[in-house]
């Protein structure tokens, strides 16, 4: 017969198992589905990583050579549009994919080789409060004005300084990389009112 001492030592070890068992079919099961499982600390480290968009002041740092080459699609075989010099200030940096940034001309350079591989989030300049991105940038939005125009301003209200003329009707405006409070702001880190633009 047993002693309750051994009878003991036998459950504990059971049970032991049977957490053992549980503890590797959930690893498996997460390696299944391609998951990861991360502490509370992990996931803080995630969420500050993250990066906003438009970012402005990103320089070329490109350490295959003097200039960061920037190209028209996000592909490195696509047509080379400009080769930036390595410390010189690209144009504001308005989205991103597959580790390729989009500068707000449309075009697009390699991430790890400008000042936003050390996921640094930059602060607009002044004047250039910041704007809901979700959905943009928008390319050819046109001036729409009942008026017959529409002045570009330094700060999204009808009291900002005027940035420019009095755009006719029909203008081309430059890329719309974000909105607030029923205003657009342009690639320029101007606004303009969106009930003055006709968008595509």
């Amino acid at each position: 017969m047993l002693s309750f001492s051994t009878r003991t030592n036998i459950a504990t070890t059971s049970r032991r198992s049977k957490n053992q068992s549980k503890l590797s079919t959930i690893t498996n099961l997460l390696m299944m589905l391609g998951g990861i499982a991360v502490s509370p600390l992990m996931m803080e480290k995630v969420a500050i990583a993250q990066i906003s968009y438009p970012q402005y002041g990103v320089t070329a740092q490109h350490e295959g050579g003097n200039c960061l080459p920037v190209r028209s699609e996000p592909n490195p075989n696509a047509f080379m549009v400009a080769c930036v010099s390595n410390g010189s200030t690209l144009k504001p940096v308005v989205g991103e994919r597959n580790g390729w940034i989009q500068l707000n001309s449309g075009n697009w350079t390699w991430k790890n080789s400008t000042s936003l591989k050390a996921v640094t989030v930059s602060t607009p300049p002044p004047n250039r409060t910041p704007a809901s991105t979700a959905g943009f940038p928008i390319y050819g939005a046109t001036v729409q004005s009942p008026a017959g125009c529409s002045y570009a301003r330094k700060a999204p209200s009808t009291a900002g300084d005027l940035a420019s003329d009095c755009l006719p009707n029909s203008t081309e405006l430059k890329a719309l990389i974000g909105q607030q409070g029923g205003w657009y702001q342009l690639s320029s880190g101007n606004w303009i009112f969106g009930g003055n633009v006709r968008v595509p």
